[in-house]
């Protein structure tokens, strides 16, 4: 698990995550899972996002599909198909892919039940040997186990979610947006953070797809 400032792996303004971008995006589009939203500005919205306040979830989980920060959210424990994983970066599209194969197939050997879209843990940048994690969350843990990847159960962790519509290869304006939030909230990025693609609609236009961003986060000096 990755723990450190949020500005050490959020790869603001860096030219290696918009080239992950571009990658990542070939990766996803062979998964089927594309996400639109009504193209009407949410003004309202807006504003409550440059002011910079992020809320605090008091009971239960209220994920949504509203764009921007939702808040940091209560976020409870994740039972997950993985497929731990590292590259070059010539190569990180290609090992996604593989890793995305895998989940599928597993997951249908065993006959586990999709609890959500499937998603990515990033665990580190470096672009030399990129680590990562494919994941596909399920329901309870099965009882034939995968023969590829592997069962793992992500403890509840308080995280900042957000909700990026774009092309998958303009993400990292998301991290900057999130880079901004963490500083002016205080918040030191406590693990490795998560990347999940909904399927909320089927829409022609691939430049309103839906990547929800989950940062588990703590104040700095607790």
């Amino acid at each position: 698990m990755l723990a450190g400032s949020f500005k050490s792996i959020s790869w603001k303004n860096s030219v290696s995550m918009k080239r992950h971008c571009l990658k990542l995006s070939a990766v996803l589009l062979c998964l089927s899972f594309y996400a639109c939203k009504n193209d009407s500005a949410q003004e309202d919205r807006k504003k409550a996002q440059d002011s910079i306040l992020l809320s605090n979830q008091k009971d239960g989980v209220q994920l949504n599909d509203l764009e921007g920060s939702i808040g940091i959210l209560n976020i409870p424990e994740m039972i997950s198909l993985c497929v731990l994983d590292s590259a070059p970066e010539p190569l990180v599209a290609i090992k996604m892919s593989q890793g995305f194969a895998t989940l599928e197939k597993d997951l249908q050997e065993i006959g586990a039940e999709r609890n959500g879209p499937p998603g990515l843990m990033y665990h580190n940048n470096d672009a030399t040997n990129f680590k990562f994690e494919c994941l596909q969350p399920i329901f309870t843990i099965p009882v034939i186990l995968p023969k590829h990847s592997k069962v793992v159960t992500f403890k509840a962790e308080r995280m900042l979610v957000y909700n990026y519509y774009g092309a998958y290869t303009t993400t990292y304006k998301a991290y900057e947006e999130i880079h901004r939030l963490c500083e002016a909230n205080n918040l030191f990025q406590s693990g490795p953070m998560r990347e999940f693609y909904p399927a909320v609609a089927l829409k022609a236009d691939s430049s309103r797809k839906l990547t929800q961003i989950m940062v588990p986060v703590t104040v700095k000096g607790k």
